[in-house]
């Protein structure tokens, strides 16, 4: 199970118009929208959003984007969260089959997965400092 998990201290940036939300801020405006499928939309644009996780101890601070696992592609970096934070390549283009998707990876075995599910894929690093994004 390569699922994606979300996590306490999360930001959300807007890659087209640079917005950018804490997890209390974007829930409070999906609320107030009716946008419940804005979790990792744009609610102003409806860009995907960059999600910057800051972690506490032995992991370094990280930018995930979230997709769907129907929509993973060759290349894709998949953030598995169950083996320590260990990054594994998309291998293969996946292949999608009445709602599941088998996957190949890197450094890891094959999986079949939910398609309707979602992945953290890996973005890169960050210092954990949100003050430039105000």
């Amino acid at each position: 199970m390569i699922t994606g998990n979300s996590f306490e201290n999360e930001y959300y940036r807007c890659r087209k118009c640079r917005t950018f939300h804490s997890r209390k801020e974007l829930e409070k405006m999906r609320e107030e929208r009716n946008y419940p499928d804005g979790r990792w939309k744009c609610l102003d644009c409806g860009s995907d959003f960059w999600v910057y996780a800051k972690f506490k101890g032995k992991f370094p601070n990280m930018i995930f984007e979230r997709k769907l696992v129907k929509d993973l592609e060759k290349g894709n970096k998949v953030v598995f969260t169950i083996d320590d934070f260990k990054v594994h390549e998309v291998m293969d283009e996946p292949k999608n089959t009445n709602g599941k998707v088998y996957i190949s990876f890197s450094n890891y075995r094959s999986t079949t997965e939910n398609a309707e599910d979602w992945v953290n894929c890996f973005v890169g690093e960050w210092d954990g400092d949100t003050s430039r994004f105000k």
